[in-house]
C-alpha cells in the first residue's frame, strides 16, 4: 500500500490516497476505501525517477503522486529496467563526473570539428542557383548596411579590370568597387568587392593580383559558407541545448558576420596557400603578397596609437571613423606574424 495524493483530473481538487495492487491491476482509493480509479498495470504510466522528488502514476486522465520512491520501484521491479538503471547512476557522484566529462568532450568535438566537417559538406553540396542567390542577397545587404558607392574615377576602375582581367578569364567571377577602408571581400557567387581604400593602398599591380588571389581563395574553398552553415548550426545546437533565443537574433549576426568576414584562422592561411599557388604558377612574386599584408596591418597599427584620426593624413578616401578597433580588417584574420611566417615557409620551399 503506497501513500499519496490523488487527483481526479476533472477538477484542481487534491485529496489523500492509498494505492495498492490487486494481481495485475493498480487501485487508488480514498482514506475511506473507496475507490478512486483503477487501471491494469501496463497502462500505467510512471515517471522516471530523479532523486528524491515525488512519482506520478498516470491513470487515463487522472493522476496518483507519492513521495515513496524505493515502493514505487519495488512495485515496477523489472518492467522499467532504464529508469532505475539511470537512477543508479545519477545516484553516484563518480558516474555524474564520468557523464559530464563525456557530454562535454563530445560538445568540443562536434565545435571543433563534425559541425565545421558538416557545413564544408553542405557548402559544396548546395546548388549553384542558391550560391548565386545567396552572393547577390549578401551584396545588396552590405550596400544597406556597410557600403558606400565608389568614388573612384573610371581610369582608375578600368587599370584595376584589365590588371586582373587575366587572372579572372574562364571563372565565373565578378568585380564590384565600394567606398570603405581597406578591404576586399569575396561573396559566395564568386563576385569580389575591392574598396577605395585598398585600391588607394596598393602600389602596384602585383599586389592588387595578390589580393584577388587570396579572395579567389575563400571562393573556391566556399569559406563564406561554410562559416555562415557553421555558426547557424552551433547557434541551432545553443537552442536546443539551452532553449535560449536571445543570441539568435538574425538582424544582428548577419550584419556582424558579412561585415566582418569572421572566417577561422585556417580558412585565411588556405586562402594565402591558394594565393601563393597561383601567384607561382603565373610567374608573379609571392613578395608581393607579403607587401600588401605588411600595408594593412601598418593602417591598421596607426589606429592603435590614437583614439582620434587626424583627417590631413587619411589618403584612402573612406571616412576613418568607419575603422573601429572591432571591425578592422585585421581583426578576424591571423596575426600578421603568423602570416609572414607561412609565406616566408612557401618561398624558402620553392628556393630549394
Amino acid at each position: 500500500m503506497l501513500e499519496g495524493k490523488f487527483a481526479d483530473g476533472q477538477d484542481s481538487s487534491i485529496i489523500a490516497a492509498r494505492l495498492r495492487r490487486e494481481n495485475d491491476r493498480l487501485v487508488v482509493v480514498d482514506p475511506d476505501g473507496r475507490i478512486l480509479t483503477q487501471s491494469p498495470m501496463a497502462a500505467v504510466v510512471v515517471s522516471s525517477r530523479l532523486g528524491n522528488t515525488p512519482r506520478t502514476l498516470a491513470f487515463s486522465e487522472a493522476v496518483f503522486e507519492t513521495d515513496d520512491n524505493d515502493a514505487v520501484d519495488r512495485l515496477f521491479a523489472g518492467s522499467n529496467r532504464v529508469g532505475a538503471l539511470l537512477h543508479r547512476l545519477e545516484s553516484h557522484l563518480v558516474s555524474v563526473a564520468i557523464a559530464a566529462v563525456m557530454t562535454l568532450g563530445c560538445i568540443y568535438w562536434a565545435v571543433t570539428a563534425g559541425i565545421p566537417a558538416a557545413a564544408s559538406h553542405i557548402a559544396f553540396a548546395l546548388p549553384a542557383e542558391v550560391v548565386n542567390q545567396i552572393g547577390a542577397s549578401s551584396l545588396d545587404l552590405l550596400d544597406e548596411l556597410q557600403l558606400e558607392p565608389t568614388e573612384l574615377s573610371e581610369l582608375e576602375l578600368a587599370h584595376v579590370r584589365a590588371v586582373l582581367a587575366p587572372h579572372l578569364l574562364g571563372r565565373e567571377h565578378s568585380l564590384h568597387f565600394r567606398k570603405w577602408w581597406p578591404n576586399a571581400l569575396a561573396l559566395p557567387n564568386g563576385s569580389i568587392v575591392f574598396t577605395d581604400g585598398l585600391v588607394d593602398l596598393i602600389e602596384s599591380d602585383e599586389e592588387l593580383i595578390a589580393v584577388a588571389y587570396h579572395e579567389l581563395g575563400h571562393v573556391e574553398n566556399r569559406h563564406f559558407l561554410r562559416s555562415s552553415i557553421q555558426a547557424s548550426t552551433i547557434g541551432i545546437a545553443l537552442f536546443l541545448i539551452t532553449g535560449d533565443v536571445t543570441n539568435m537574433d538574425l538582424l544582428v549576426t548577419v550584419p556582424a558576420l558579412l561585415a566582418n568576414f569572421a572566417y577561422s584562422r585556417e580558412a585565411e592561411l588556405e586562402a594565402d596557400r591558394y594565393a601563393m599557388d597561383a601567384m607561382s604558377a603565373n610567374g608573379i612574386d609571392i613578395a608581393h603578397l607579403k607587401n600588401i599584408l605588411l600595408k594593412l596591418e601598418r593602417y591598421a597599427g596607426a589606429f592603435d596609437d590614437t583614439d582620434e584620426t587626424d583627417d590631413s593624413d587619411n589618403t584612402t578616401g573612406v571616412d576613418e571613423s568607419l575603422f573601429s578597433k572591432t571591425s578592422r580588417y585585421l581583426s578576424t584574420h591571423p596575426s600578421t606574424a603568423e602570416r609572414m611566417e607561412l609565406i616566408d615557409a612557401y618561398m624558402a620551399a620553392q628556393n630549394q
